[in-house]
């Protein structure tokens, strides 16, 4: 399920670290919407790896030190989910937000729209997909409980890529898809890195277009759940730009 929510904003500065804005959205969305789905989500000992993935359109933009100065007060929200329940939920929880205002660093925003986006049907195993938040590749290592980045011009990128997916993804299929996962193959088309300020940190990502091969279910879930990691912090959407017939 795909959703377009559109924000008018107090003013036409925002924090540069805006993600961490939005999940705070949507906490309070689900938290005043159903405290048990609220618990489930964000706020028990052990969080459930999330099925969604979403980017902010800012239009023209200026991008200082601190924050982002727009050509107008006003942001686009793209929200995805593989999980049509997850869908749901969000789409009650947004609903009770329309024309709230809420707090987004020293600026608010109020939702003033909120629509259902049609999806696109997978029907080939080669899908040709575009960014709409970078896509990060992330290697965590947990005796130094350090992340390491990669971008799509690095080597080993493909098996952190097919390593970051198969975490998510194992989750939400009740069969084995890791030899599938193995068998991805990603073609670069139009990449380009950028670094993403984050929860204090500037970490690495890609941007543009690649081709995805594989099976047509597995295409589904990443163009629906997002690709890479931190997917439900704002990272890995993309668009369906079409299918690559063999």
């Amino acid at each position: 399920m795909r959703f377009c929510l559109e924000f008018d904003l107090e003013h036409n500065e925002i924090p540069l670290d805006y993600r961490s804005c939005i999940l705070s959205y949507f906490k309070n969305a689900f938290l005043n919407y159903d405290k048990d789905i609220y618990e489930k989500l964000y706020h028990n000992d052990n969080p459930i790896i999330k099925p969604f993935t979403f980017s902010v359109y800012l239009g023209k933009a200026d991008f200082g030190y601190k924050i982002i100065s727009l050509n107008d007060k006003r942001i686009k929200l793209n929200f995805s989910t593989s999980n049509p329940e997850y869908g749901i939920n969000f789409y009650n929880a947004m609903l009770k937000m329309r024309f709230i205002s809420y707090p987004f660093g020293s600026n608010s925003i109020n939702m003033q729209k909120f629509n259902i986006v049609k999806e696109k049907i997978i029907t080939q195993n080669h899908v040709l997909v575009k960014t709409m938040s970078p896509v990060v590749l992330r290697k965590h290592d947990r005796e130094k409980n350090f992340d390491t980045y990669y971008g799509f011009n690095e080597d080993g990128y493909l098996d952190v890529l097919r390593m970051n997916i198969f975490s998510s993804a194992k989750n939400f299929f009740d069969f084995d898809i890791k030899a599938d996962i193995d068998q991805l193959e990603i073609i670069p088309i139009e990449i380009k890195e950028t670094k993403v300020f984050y929860h204090g940190h500037k970490i690495k990502g890609s941007l543009g277009k690649f081709v995805i091969l594989g099976k047509t279910y597995l295409l589904d879930y990443l163009v629906k759940a997002g690709i890479g990691a931190r997917r439900s912090q704002g990272f890995g959407m993309v668009d369906l730009e079409g299918e690559v017939r063999n």
